[in-house]
């Protein structure tokens, strides 16, 4: 049974705060979310697909703070996985639209922001899981 490093628990527990914060913004405050971006026509289908956005976040900070309570590399190691695998798909996703989209300069430099977070992210999971599977 392999100990959980208590840093790895401070970075899920930095992880929490973004993914509630946004979680809200896009259930909530959907219309907020698409005023920042022009260039994106704001509708029904665009208001379902931000409030989904919004519960899959939510979801992600449901399973961070499982992966922060249980204590045990093999009760959480799918869990870890998971995310690894989720923020990796975000950052090709949000590149894919840096580069492929027009946006609005506030969408683009929110985009651009918001993948430098994901990256700057990633790193430590991906040292810890290299780490905790040996």
């Amino acid at each position: 049974m392999a100990e959980i490093a208590k840093t790895l628990k401070i970075i899920w527990l930095i992880n929490i705060i973004p993914c509630i914060l946004w979680g809200i913004f896009y259930v909530f405050l959907t219309e907020s979310v698409y005023m920042t971006d022009m260039t994106i026509q704001f509708n029904s289908v665009a208001a379902t697909t931000a409030r989904s956005v919004g519960i899959l976040l939510f979801l992600f900070a449901a399973f961070l703070i499982r992966m922060y309570l249980l204590d045990d590399w093999a009760k959480i190691q799918f869990y870890v996985e998971f995310c690894l695998c989720w923020i990796a798909y975000t950052i090709v996703l949000d590149i894919w639209n840096l580069i492929f989209l027009s946006a609005s300069p506030i969408g683009f430099l929110l985009t651009l922001i918001g993948t430098i977070v994901l990256i700057v992210l990633e790193i430590p999971y991906i040292y810890y899981w290299l780490q905790l599977k040996e």
